[in-house]
Parts: structure tokens; sequence; C-alpha cells
């Protein structure tokens, strides 16, 4: 079973970093303890929490001393039509755990279908990756840059290809490793 065959069934989101979707959940907060405009428009987002649509049915303020990021997060995942923040965060860290913007000069061919980039891998050799959708042909360079270059034995029971591994043990460390290291990047 590889990286395809285990599609979580939330395909609506588009590619985004796992950065980004933290970084939303920091302004969210920011703003609903601002003294601006934007705070009016956190506390109807964060209304759609349960514990807080409750409390705002009772036509009491949002205690904005007890919200937390955390909370931020929920309401991050909510927006994205995940059932909470772990859900998206799992889902989000497996789709983009390979995508390195700095790294994509070392992209060698993009594909938004599997069998083409196959095709390419087993006639031009290379490293078959996914991020999101699309699939990537890359050399040794790339895989470098993701911190994966020491674990060459491993590639070579996949048979360099992420998607359809020979080698589901050796698949499994290396995208446990690789989702660590985005994690922690």
């Amino acid at each position: 079973m590889g990286f395809g065959d285990k599609e979580i069934n939330m395909s609506n989101l588009t590619p985004i970093r796992l950065n980004e979707l933290k970084l939303q959940a920091n302004f969210l907060l920011k703003d609903l303890k601002s003294n601006s405009e934007r705070a009016e428009a956190a506390t109807s987002r964060f209304s759609k929490l349960p514990y807080f649509a409750h409390v705002l049915s009772d036509k009491s303020s949002l205690p904005v001393s007890q919200v937390r990021l955390k909370h931020a997060y929920e309401v991050i995942a909510l927006e994205n039509d995940f059932p909470n923040w772990s859900s998206l965060r799992q889902y989000v860290v497996e789709k983009d755990c390979l995508y390195r913007g700095s790294l994509v000069a070392f992209v060698h061919s993009w594909f938004q279908n599997y069998a083409e980039a196959e095709a390419y891998l087993n006639k031009n050799g290379g490293y078959l990756l996914a991020f999101w959708n699309d699939f990537i042909i890359c050399g040794p360079e790339y895989v470098k840059g993701l911190g994966l270059h020491s674990y060459q034995s491993y590639w070579e029971r996949i048979h360099y290809n992420w998607i359809k591994p020979a080698d589901l043990q050796a698949w499994e460390l290396l995208r446990s490793r690789a989702k660590e290291i985005y994690v922690n990047q």
C-alpha cells in the first residue's frame, strides 16, 4: 500500500504548509484579543466551536481571557472542514512532508498523473515523490535537502518510488522520518 492508497477523504483542502496554518491561528487569536474591528470577526469565528457557541448562545460575551491558541487551531480546522486540529495537522503533514520550496530547482519533472511520472522514473531514474496531488521526479540533491539522503538502502528497497514502494517497511521508515523532519523544521 503506497501513499496514494491511504488517502484521507478530505481532498477539498488546497495545498498549504503547516506553518501557514499555524500562522493563521496565531493571527486569529491576536485579532480576537485586539481592540480593533477584527475582534468582532474573530469572535464570530470562535463561536463555531461548540463550547464557545454555547457561551455565546446564553448572550454572554466570549471569555477572551480563556481563549487559547489551541482553540484557534480548532477554528482553523473546522473552517477547513476537518473535525479537529489533530486531523488537519496529520493530513497536511502527510500531504506536504516532501515539499520544500527552496528545493524546487532540483525537481527534474513535475506531473499531475502518476502513470506518466512512473514511466519517466522507469526510463530516466531518479526519485518519484508526491506532494498533495502532484508527482515529481527529482535527483539526490532534493532528497539530501529533505534530510533523507542517509537512508539510501531504504530508497533502494522501495525502488525510489514513494507512491508504490516495493518494500512497505522501508517506506514506513522513510515516511516517518520525512514527517518528523517536516514537523520540526
